[in-house]
């Protein structure tokens, strides 16, 4: 049935309250920030533009992003961002430890979700210097026994050093 709800993103020519209002049923593996929705006008190219692409990438991360993690979850992470990239469909990375450290980028990809702040530093690049996905993977618990991806921000590239 997920594939089913990610067509009717298309086929129902979904603005952002569908789109909002399906990811639940399209994404079912994803969790969501407080208000990351408000951001999908937050992109270099109108929301429509970027819909397709968001379908497709949303979707490589409810389906194998937490796997990904946690697979790879033994300390040595150098090839996560490659193995993700390529299970998701589009390149994705970490932020290096200069951006870590850089206060405004922190601020900058700090979002509440469920009401905790929380730094958003993995993305999924929709193009190579622009639009990105923020989101972030929470280690299994009881209530994720397989770890959590939590997408955090829609926008078109946070805060860098300069």
């Amino acid at each position: 049935h997920v594939e089913f709800f990610r067509s009717v993103v298309s086929l129902e020519n979904a603005d952002e309250g569908m789109f909002e209002r399906l990811a639940r049923s399209a994404f079912p593996t994803l969790d969501w920030a407080d208000r990351v929705w408000g951001g999908l006008g937050d992109f270099s190219r109108p929301y429509i533009a970027v819909r397709d692409e968001l379908v497709r990438y949303l979707g490589g991360l409810s389906d194998y992003g937490a796997a990904c993690f946690r697979d790879h979850d033994d300390g040595d992470r150098s090839e996560l961002p490659k193995i993700l990239s390529a299970r998701i469909g589009a390149t994705t990375s970490d932020e290096n430890g200069r951006t870590k450290r850089h206060k405004p980028s922190r601020d900058d990809r700090t979002r509440s979700h469920r009401g905790t702040n929380k730094v958003f530093w993995w993305h999924v690049k929709l193009q190579p210097h622009v639009d990105r996905i923020y989101f972030l993977y929470e280690r299994p618990s009881v209530d994720h026994p397989s770890g959590l991806v939590v997408v955090g921000i829609f926008k078109d590239h946070c805060v860098l050093p300069s």
